[in-house]
Order: structure tokens, then C-alpha cells, then sequence
């Protein structure tokens, strides 16, 4: 039987450190879409030149590009006998790099068809794609440029992304909305049951947009938390840290004034510890009511404060907590066990502040009360007995 092959007459054949080439294909396969119908989205581009070596991929919502150049990796070891470009399958590349038995490996094309892949023993032939179908990305910065250090911008996102709505009925709510309004960036996420705001004091230029929140994980496992410029245009982001870079496109459409949702005053405050919070909830949060930890919360003073939950199905938990300070009239609130877990989760004090008003208006979470840098609201579950 003849072997399969599949002719696109590009020549390239060089030698580079395995870990490098390793992890870089790692972050460009961290977007790739396997998924996807259009074969370009599953596959890595590489670029083979004299000076350097550049690997990029993209799903079509965002796109990564590493350059590993010789001049900046001093063990490196790139040498090049001929320069080309081949583009195969990225699950098929990580795998290789991760596995062959040498710590460098050699890369070649074979008669114009296979990527032929040499270790000291192993060696691998495979099939790509034409690198001519694989479409040209742009990475050069057009916008507005500011630098950050990745820790503080992945913080705030980490801190709000997760109260991005999970449902695409309204794509702009999959995303954190930016508002930078000079002095300081606003992120916010809301997936209209609840809203994380977090605030970072840093001078840029004015502007508002959207990003995916999906997009957390390609820049905490990608970057590192040293700084990073980051690029914003009516289209898209872009961020570039030493030979790695990642634009991901904007999220269409206007973002709700979610200012008017947070309530200005408060007739009741709860100061509690955060953890015997979170244990407490926790431990109730077993029981569900259509699929929903539904939980209630009797406050009615800093000594007699219950968390309680009842399913048909399974029974009732009951137990009782003790609050550091409590001020206002006693109420009863019912709340979603996930949200409230989640917002506890984002906060860091050890004792927490709890803002409320009536038992079918929405509450915030805080790390004090006077807390402008970060804001949880949780809307209350409203039951029909």
C-alpha cells in the first residue's frame, strides 16, 4: 500500500531545545479549537527563519503568537539549514515535543509532504495542512498602550470573570467589562443574578470594553506575573509580554450601566468571620431545591444568626453562627449557596462586611465597609411557600 501524502513543496529543515520549543507550542495550543470544522483552527503555524522561529495559532476569537529567537534564549540552541513554514495539527505537535527521547530535536520536511521529527531514537512523520491556508494574523499594536504588571490585571479578573453569565442569550455578558476613565480601570462581571466590580488605581487613556472571560487561563498559563503591555482598540486587546504575545477580539454589543444596580445606603450591617462563613455554607449547601442551593440566612443580632436549607427530597440543616457586629432590624434572606461561596471566596479580610436592605433587594459583600477596590452583590432567591 502507497503511504498518504499530501504535497505542498516547502522545504525547512533546523534544530532547536526541546523544553522551549515544547512550551511555546503549549501556549499556542492552549487556544487552539479542536472542535472547530475549519482545519487551520486546529493546527499550530510555524515559521521558520534564520534569525528566529515563530509559532502562532488561532481560533478566530483570539489569536497567539511566541517568538523564540537565539539573541534573547542564550540555550536555545537553534541552528537552521533551511527556512520554510509548516502547519499541523496541535494535538499531534505538543505531544511530540513532550515526548521524544532528546533534548533537542531535529525538524525537516520530507519530498514537499511530511514534517518528519528526529530524536536520538524516536523519530515521527506526520501530515499537516498547506501553511498557505492558514490565515495572516496581525500582532502589530494599533490603540491605546499601557503597561501592567500581568499579577495585578489577572487578580482583578480572577475576582470578577466568575460572575460572568455562562449562557450566550446575551454575548456581552460572557465578558468582564473594562472602564478605564483615567486614574484607575473599573473591571465588572454580571450575569444579571449577581456583579463583581474591582477596581485598579493605574493612569491610562479612557476607554471601555469588553473581553471574554474565558480568556483568564491563556494569560495566567502563558504569561508571567511580571508586567506587560497591553494594547486596546475599538476591536480588540492585545497583550505582549517578552516573546509571547495574545490579542483576543472585543465582545459586541453595550454593556448594561450596572452602576444603578449597587445599592447607594443600607439599613443593615453584618461584620462576621469569613471563613466560619464559608464552612458554614459548605457544609449546608448538600441539600438543593430544584437543582439550586437555595440557602437561608436569619440574622437577628452579631449572637443569633442561623444558616438553614430544606429539600423535599432529602431533609433540612439548621445551624447556628455568631457575627462580630451587627446593626439594623432582624431579616431573613434567601440566597444561592454557589454565588455567595464565590464571592466569599474572592474576599481576603478575615472578618467581612455584609450590607443589606430588605429581603428581596440585592446585598454586598465587602473586606470592610468602606472597601472601594473590590464589591460582590448577590441578588436574593425569592421563595413561594
Amino acid at each position: 500500500m502507497s503511504e498518504f501524502k499530501i504535497e505542498y513543496q516547502n522545504d525547512f529543515k533546523f534544530r532547536i531545545n526541546k523544553q522551549y520549543l515544547y512550551k511555546a507550542l503549549q501556549s499556542c495550543a492552549s487556544i487552539v479549537n479542536q472542535g472547530s470544522m475549519q482545519p487551520f483552527m486546529k493546527c499550530i503555524h510555524v515559521e521558520v527563519e534564520k534569525e528566529y522561529l515563530k509559532i502562532s495559532s488561532t481560533n478566530g476569537d483570539s489569536s497567539m503568537c511566541v517568538i523564540l529567537n537565539p539573541s534573547e534564549i542564550k540555550d536555545l540552541n537553534y541552528v537552521v539549514e533551511q527556512t520554510g513554514t509548516f502547519c499541523t495539527d496541535s494535538t499531534y505537535l505538543v505531544d511530540i515535543a513532550k515526548n521524544i527521547d532528546s533534548d533537542e530535536v531535529l525538524i525537516e520536511n520530507i519530498d514537499g509532504t511530511l514534517t518528519h521529527f528526529s530524536g536520538n531514537k524516536a523519530e515521527y512523520k506526520i501530515n499537516g495542512i498547506d501553511p498557505a491556508n492558514f490565515p495572516v494574523l496581525d500582532f502589530e499594536t494599533h490603540g491605546k498602550t499601557f503597561t501592567i504588571s500581568n499579577a495585578q490585571f489577572l487578580n482583578a479578573i480572577s475576582k470578577t470573570s466568575f460572575a460572568a453569565s455562562d449562557k450566550d442569550t446575551k454575548p456581552v455578558l460572557t465578558g468582564v467589562n473594562l472602564n478605564a476613565t483615567g486614574d484607575q480601570i473599573i473591571f465588572v462581571s454580571t450575569d444579571s443574578y449577581r456583579l463583581a466590580r474591582a477596581t485598579i488605581k493605574i493612569a491610562t487613556e479612557p476607554f471601555k470594553v469588553t473581553i471574554p472571560a474565558k480568556m483568564l487561563g491563556t494569560l495566567r498559563n502563558s504569561f508571567t506575573e511580571e508586567d506587560m503591555e497591553v494594547t486596546v482598540s475599538d476591536r480588540y486587546m492585545l497583550f505582549k509580554q517578552n516573546n509571547v504575545t495574545f490579542k483576543s477580539n472585543l465582545l459586541d454589543g453595550n454593556y448594561p450601566e450596572v452602576e444603578r444596580l449597587i445599592p447607594a445606603s443600607h439599613t443593615r450591617q453584618l461584620t462576621i468571620n469569613r471563613t466560619a462563613l464559608i464552612s458554614s455554607i459548605e457544609r449546608t449547601m448538600f441539600l438543593k431545591t430544584d437543582n439550586m442551593n437555595v440557602l437561608s440566612f436569619q440574622i437577628d443580632s452579631k449572637d443569633s444568626i442561623s444558616i438553614s436549607a430544606t429539600s423535599q427530597e432529602i431533609g433540612e440543616s439548621h445551624e447556628e453562627l455568631t457575627g462580630v457586629d451587627y446593626t439594623g432590624d432582624p431579616i431573613r434572606i434567601h440566597f444561592s449557596g454557589a454565588f455567595v461561596l464565590q464571592a466569599l471566596r474572592s474576599l481576603s479580610a478575615e472578618n467581612i462586611v455584609i450590607q443589606l436592605n430588605g429581603e428581596a433587594q440585592p446585598f454586598v459583600l465587602k473586606n470592610d465597609a468602606d472597601d472601594q477596590k473590590l464589591l460582590q452583590l448577590v441578588l436574593p432567591v425569592r421563595m413561594y411557600n
